[in-house]
């Protein structure tokens, strides 16, 4: 759950950081945070950039 809302979520304890689609922020109208642009790179050895962050964001399972 993220704001109370049901999402569906991939787990990774091995990554440094957690994401959550742009869309999903969205739609649960969550505060989102203008940052430096950061390149992450995925499982595939694409990269996609995250430009915003959750501050306050809580999710559990």
């Amino acid at each position: 759950m993220i704001e109370y809302k049901e999402v569906l979520i991939l787990v990774d304890s091995g990554n440094s950081h957690s994401f959550v689609n742009s869309n999903t922020t969205l739609q649960l109208r969550a505060q989102r945070t203008p940052i430096k642009p950061l390149t992450v790179r995925i499982a595939d050895g694409g990269t996609l950039s995250c430009n915003f962050e959750l501050k306050q964001c809580e999710w559990w399972v």
